[in-house]
């Protein structure tokens, strides 16, 4: 009996720092599970409302152009070189100068005025915060776009009509696109676009997450089932039960994680350091002359090895990794050293 009562209690003890560390690790590893969870859906719907942001951007951007060559006019040579503005840029649809209460004066595609559901009044479009766009859902037979006004004067108005691409929203992890919605809309509920493989498909338990804009009146939304979402990442959750054993193993594996994380932040830093952010110039013609009038400056990534990164690759990162303001300096800066050797 003496011989097998301290073996009894190395058992027990065992047992007993087993069921501890194994109790301990499960609350752990589900509680990181789900943070990781939170934090990347999270960090998917900012992805979303940013690209919204800057797609607004471009349309004001486009109507302060036209409006500085003094384009906000009906007569057919504005039409004309509108129409061509509108060709170069595949994000816009059309541009339509309207009247100070919202109302249609002319379309540079007349056209597209037929697909058109229906035209909200001044009263109901959203002002954005800080500017004097106006944001609103037009409504047309072939999917909603989102339309930007800019005043001109006190009488007219300019707006352009942005069609919501898809490629918008296809932004969720392969595991969860058949269970789950990527939603755009106004802060009034008037939704702009929506991703979703299976329409008719409901979500019974949905996850939402959800997130405003700051400068427009724009809300992005994320719903996926909460049943998928439970599955989803639960490959880390038994070696994650295992190294709850060994503290330092574990400490490892948080650390190595960690550090696979920052790898495309690095990245971009190694970029910066390199001067690899170059201007690409995308010239301006004057048709009726057929001289140059001025340049886009689009924003490239050209590695060392001589590949050619586009921007939807690297911007979005760039934002969310606060390196935004740097890339776009070097690119300003690169730009103006080319163009003073013109």
């Amino acid at each position: 009996m003496k011989s097998t009562r301290p073996k009894f209690s190395l058992a027990a003890l065992v047992l007993a720092g087993t069921a501890a560390f194994g109790l301990a690790g499960h609350f752990a590893a589900t509680s990181f599970i789900h943070d990781q969870q939170v934090r990347h859906l999270d960090e998917l719907t900012e992805v979303v409302l940013r690209r919204s942001e800057f797609a607004v951007d471009f349309a004001a951007a486009n109507l302060d152009e036209l409006a500085g060559r003094g384009l906000a006019s009906c007569d057919p040579a504005s039409l004309q070189a509108i129409r061509l503005h509108v060709y170069q840029r595949a994000a816009v649809k059309d541009v339509r100068l309207v009247n100070a209460d919202g109302s249609v004066i002319c379309s540079a595609y007349s056209e597209t005025l037929e697909f058109d559901k229906g035209w909200v009044d001044r009263a109901d479009m959203l002002a954005s915060r800080g500017s004097k766009l106006m944001l609103f859902r037009v409504e047309q037979f072939g999917g909603d776009a989102l339309g930007v006004m800019r005043d001109i004067g006190n009488k007219k108005a300019l707006v352009a009509i942005l069609g919501i691409n898809s490629s918008l929203f296809d932004i969720m992890p392969a595991e969860l696109r058949a269970h789950g919605e990527v939603l755009l809309a106004l802060t009034s509920g008037a939704q702009l676009g929506k991703f979703m493989l299976d329409a008719d498909k409901a979500l019974p338990h949905p996850v939402v997450f959800e997130k405003s804009s700051a400068r427009y009146p724009l809300r992005t939304t994320i719903r996926i089932d909460r049943t998928v979402l439970s599955a989803w990442n639960g490959q880390a959750y038994w070696p994650a039960m295992a190294v709850s054993l060994a503290l330092g193993v574990l400490f490892g594996v948080l650390l190595s994680r960690t550090r696979r994380m920052e790898g495309p932040v690095a990245d971009l830093d190694r970029a910066l350091a390199c001067g690899e952010f170059r201007p690409y110039f995308q010239p301006i013609f004057d048709l009726s002359t057929r001289q140059i009038r001025g340049c886009e400056i689009l924003a490239r990534w050209l590695r060392e090895d001589g590949a050619v990164v586009p921007p939807m690759n690297f911007i979005p990162l760039a934002e969310s990794g606060g390196r935004i303001q740097s890339m776009t300096w070097q690119i300003l800066g690169r730009a103006l050293a080319e163009l003073q050797r013109i």
